[in-house]
């Protein structure tokens, strides 16, 4: 029994040390927010309206980019965006992203930051190789 839980924690832990990762940069106005994401390549998630890919990140990782205002992030998706808008720099930034998944659906709450970077890290050489640089790229925060 143990050696079958043993198993299946390191193979999920070998898995996840397969999958590709980018060093992610994320700018709006002089703020900045800088972090490593895994790439899902089963992410088919878009903006509705202008068909550009969305990524998905944490609270967390978003909360640089909204400096004082960074307590928003700690409401609903619908919230979020109905009182973000008051705010200048994020005014016309953002969407509501329609999602499902296998236990259901919703909508994430979703902002377009000035410009995203991403390089992607190469473990085996330690070597960092830019992959693209996307402007204008929604990026999603919190789920109803």
């Amino acid at each position: 029994m143990l050696r079958a839980l043993l198993r299946i924690v390191f193979s999920r832990r070998v898995k996840l040390a397969d999958q590709a990762r980018v060093q992610v940069s994320l700018t709006l106005g002089a703020r900045r927010s800088e972090f490593v994401a895994l790439v899902d390549t089963g992410n088919s998630l878009t903006d509705p309206i202008s068909a550009m890919p969305v990524m998905v990140i944490c609270p967390h990782a978003a909360a640089p980019l909204l400096g004082a205002n960074a307590a928003l992030l700690e409401l609903d998706a619908v919230a979020f965006v109905e009182t973000a808008a008051d705010i200048p720099e994020l005014r016309g930034r953002l969407r509501l992203i329609p999602y499902s998944a296998v236990g259901g659906g919703g909508v994430l709450a979703a902002f377009r930051p000035d410009l995203a970077l991403f390089v992607e890290i190469h473990e085996d050489s330690c070597e960092k190789v830019p992959s693209s640089e996307h402007k204008f790229s929604p990026c999603v925060q919190r789920r109803v």
